[in-house]
């Protein structure tokens, strides 16, 4: 008797083998990057090696933007004006309009200003000698290599003297101040308000006022300033003339770095 059994059919082994996807290969590479990249970040962080800020040099473009406040103490009381009408209905009789002229240069014809010249002239009585002097003018500033920053920035200049002058001199340097760094990219003029008051309100144009508003901005701009004054009891032209010479040059300004910067 044949005992074999024979099988009905045979199993044949077949193997399949899937193409890779182009793009789900590149998803995968680009996932492992990104872990990669978030490690080293997080420990170049931890070890203080993280550039969390740079600095780049740039020249701002300033641009005067007509705008001041003129106080002038004299012996006979308070001499004020300004180019915001409302506050000068505040002063009535201690008003006096001064006389301006204002000239942008652009010394080396890149577009850019250099410099600003800029003089004020206001008129006296012969009684009027001028003991006290503050000035407050506003500029438009802008930077535009990394983030459009634009801003209005203001200038304070102040002087006071026992002796009566005739004339102020001002010259200096227009910088801008940082608290803290600027966006690396983007347009940046959350700043971009009158430092002056709109209103006639008293109080909004208290000097201490006008100027603590302005510094808890972030950025903003002032001038280091150098004087020279010119003193006698009484002018000839009776009139007191203020001139100011304002440089903007290439700063350095500090901005937040992003990661693919490294």
């Amino acid at each position: 008797m044949d005992l074999s059994v024979e099988a009905p059919f045979n199993m044949e082994l077949v193997v399949f083998q899937a193409q890779i996807n182009q793009k789900e290969r590149g998803f995968d590479l680009q996932c492992n990057i990104i872990l990669i990249h978030s490690d080293l970040r997080a420990l170049m962080y931890r070890l203080g090696l993280w550039i969390k800020q740079s600095e780049y040099r740039e020249q701002p473009n300033v641009l005067f933007k007509h705008e001041l406040l003129l106080l002038l103490e004299t012996s006979d009381g308070v001499l004020a004006w300004s180019t915001k009408p409302s506050f000068n209905l505040l002063m009535e009789k201690k008003l006096r309009v001064p006389f301006i002229k204002s000239r942008e240069n652009d010394d080396n014809y890149d577009g850019i200003k250099d410099d600003l010249d800029f003089s004020i002239s206001i008129p006296l009585q012969n009684t009027e000698d001028v003991h006290s002097i503050t000035v407050i003018t506003t500029f438009d500033y802008r930077l535009h290599r990394h983030c459009k920053l634009i801003l209005e920035g203001a200038v304070l200049i102040q002087h006071n003297s026992v002796m009566p002058l005739a004339a102020l001199h001002v010259m200096g340097d227009l910088s801008l101040h940082q608290r803290w760094p600027l966006p690396n990219s983007g347009r940046h003029s959350i700043y971009n308000t009158s430092v002056l008051p709109y209103d006639n309100e008293p109080e909004n144009w208290r000097i201490n006022s006008i100027l603590e508003k302005y510094w808890q901005r972030n950025p903003a701009k002032k001038g280091q300033q150098n004087f020279i004054l010119h003193q006698n009891s009484v002018s000839e032209m009776n009139k007191f003339i203020i001139n100011i010479r304002g440089r903007s040059s290439e700063k350095v300004s500090i901005y937040w770095d992003v990661f693919w910067l490294i």
